[in-house]
C-alpha cells in the first residue's frame, strides 16, 4: 500500500491571523522598543542633572567627556532604529544633544552643555509650527490620527489650535532655559530643565490629551481612554 503523501499546509492568506510564533516575536520587538523608549525618555531628563553634576566636580571637557560617552552612543543607536522616512525629523534632537556635549569636549566651554536645552526645544517648536502652514498635517493631528484614523473638522479644528498651543509653549521654554543659562546659577538651570520643564509639559500633554477624549468621545481600547470613558458616561449620566 503506497505511503499517504505529507501533509502541505496551506498559504496563510493576508486577512488570516498571525501564527502563535509570529505574535510572540511581534510582542518581543514591542517590548524590546518600549524598553528602548523608556530608557531613552529616562536619558533625555537625567541630562540636566547630569550635566550639573559633572560641571560641578569637573571641567567642560570632562563633563562633555562624560555626558557625550553615555549621549552619543545613545543617539547613534536611536537613529539607527528609527524608520528611514522618518529618520530625518526624529533624529534632531538626540543629534543636537551628542553635538553639544562633542562641542563642550572640544573647546571645553560649559555653555555648549547648558545651551542644549534651548536648541532642543527651539528645534521642536519649529517642528510643531512647521506643520501650521500650507497643507501640511498638524502635528497634534498626527498624534491623534495614531488612534482615531478618520477625524471630523471640529477635531481637525483642535488639532491645529493645540499645535500653536504647543509652538508658543516650546519658545517660551526655549527662552526660559537661555534666559537661565545665560544669567542664573547653575543649580537653577539644572533644577528649571530637570524638573519644571517636564512637569509642565506632562501637565500640558495631559490636559490636551484627557480635554480632547473627554469632549469628542474618541476613545481606544486601552486602560487609560477606557478609564476616561467610563468617566464620561458618569458625567453624562449626572442630571
Amino acid at each position: 500500500m503506497a505511503a499517504a503523501p505529507p501533509a502541505v499546509s496551506s498559504p496563510r492568506r493576508p486577512g488570516d491571523s498571525p501564527s502563535p510564533e509570529a505574535a510572540a516575536g511581534a510582542r518581543r520587538r514591542g517590548g524590546l522598543k518600549l524598553l528602548g523608549l523608556v530608557v531613552g525618555a529616562a536619558l533625555l531628563v537625567a541630562y540636566p542633572m547630569a550635566t550639573y553634576a559633572a560641571l560641578t566636580y569637573g571641567s567642560a571637557r570632562q563633563a562633555g567627556l562624560i555626558l557625550g560617552a553615555v549621549f552619543i552612543p545613545m543617539a547613534i543607536a536611536r537613529v539607527r532604529r528609527l524608520p528611514r522616512d522618518h529618520r530625518r525629523s526624529l533624529a534632531v534632537v538626540p543629534l543636537l544633544i551628542a553635538a553639544c556635549t562633542a562641542a563642550a569636549t572640544v573647546a571645553n566651554r560649559s555653555a555648549y552643555l547648558l545651551y542644549a536645552p534651548v536648541a532642543t526645544n527651539l528645534t521642536l517648536g519649529l517642528g510643531f509650527a512647521f506643520t501650521l502652514f500650507g497643507s501640511r498635517t498638524p502635528m497634534i493631528e498626527h498624534f491623534a490620527r495614531l488612534q482615531v484614523r478618520n477625524l471630523g473638522p471640529a477635531e481637525r479644528t483642535w488639532c491645529r489650535q493645540w499645535t500653536v498651543v504647543w509652538s508658543v509653549f516650546l519658545f517660551v521654554n526655549a527662552s526660559v532655559a537661555g534666559a537661565l543659562a545665560s544669567f542664573a546659577p547653575a543649580n537653577w538651570w539644572a533644577l528649571y530643565n530637570g524638573l519644571f520643564a517636564y512637569v509642565a509639559m506632562g501637565g500640558l500633554f495631559t490636559t490636551e490629551y484627557v480635554w480632547r477624549k473627554l469632549r469628542f468621545g474618541r476613545f481606544a481600547s486601552h486602560a487609560p481612554d477606557q478609564w476616561l470613558a467610563r468617566l464620561a458616561r458618569r458625567r453624562s449620566a449626572e442630571p
